[in-house]
């Protein structure tokens, strides 16, 4: 392509001209456009910029600056409501695909007197699939829900490693590692027989492109993970869940749209999205 004008991190394009830059990873197309575009990158995409910002070159190429924890992602569902992508606000980051959830065999029995703490796994280090530090086998929708009264949980909840004093207790005692900032994923609770989505840990944890500043679940996977909880994980008693492996599609056949003031249709009118929460 033409580029007509690059300095003070501003391109100029031409009309119909495709845009093919910015680290290889950057790829745009502008049709019957005049106009000059700037890489913001706190949104980790290019912008019609009004007034050229003061030179500096080196910026249009790498942005060690990207603020993370001030860009929440988009939980997107698909058109056929068969799985959901996790889309960040920067552009180096992956998007997380979940077709598939499933409740972990490390998970305790329900108990109706009892407090537990769940987390829900996304990512590992950028992994869909992975290992930890204890072997466990997971893959994004991993989910596993302790009694936070037990002595193995119990144990983890003052130790000043650990980051969260409930669920990063739980995944320490799962996983046998310290939550880290690579590690994606939400976090919910059961008090009393009722589900509570807030976790600080899990849910806006500092620094992170696929989270915002608020402690609460996403509505598409809440109504996942009320389900799998309510319906199968409660219900199974000390015999164990009926089902481990769940289809998002499964889940989220009975999902409400149109009464969900968060959710909208994307331009491309193939998915719709919801900001995470």
């Amino acid at each position: 392509m033409e580029l007509v004008n690059i300095n003070s991190g501003v391109i100029e394009l031409s009309d119909g001209l495709e845009l093919d830059q910015v680290s290889g990873e950057i790829r745009k197309k502008v049709a019957k456009r005049v106009g000059k575009l700037v890489f913001d990158p706190i949104l980790g995409q290019l912008r019609e910029a009004s007034d050229p910002p003061s030179p500096d070159l080196d910026s249009l190429i790498w942005f060690p600056s990207a603020r993370e924890g001030f860009s929440g992602a988009n939980f997107v569902a698909s058109s056929a409501m068969d799985k959901i992508t996790i889309k960040p606000k920067l552009w180096f980051k992956r998007d997380v695909i979940v077709k598939t959830m499933h409740i972990s065999c490390k998970s305790d029995t329900y108990k109706k007197a009892h407090s537990y703490a769940g987390v829900i796994i996304y990512q590992y280090n950028g992994k869909s699939e992975w290992r930890t530090a204890n072997n466990t086998h997971c893959k994004s929708g991993y989910i596993v829900i302790q009694d936070t009264e037990s002595e193995n949980v119990k144990r983890w909840r003052n130790d000043p490693v650990i980051c969260g004093a409930v669920h990063g207790a739980v995944y320490k005692n799962a996983f046998g590692e310290s939550k880290k900032k690579s590690v994606v994923g939400e976090g919910f609770a059961i008090q009393n027989g009722e589900i509570k989505f807030n976790s600080g840990v899990f849910n806006n944890p500092q620094g992170s492109a696929f989270h915002d500043d608020r402690r609460w679940m996403n509505k598409l996977s809440e109504h996942c993970i009320r389900k799998i909880v309510e319906e199968e994980w409660m219900t199974a008693g000390s015999s164990g869940v009926k089902q481990r492996n769940f289809d998002v599609k499964q889940l989220l056949c009975d999902f409400d749209i149109a009464n969900n003031p968060t959710l909208q249709v994307d331009e491309d009118n193939y998915t719709r999205s919801c900001n995470i929460l």
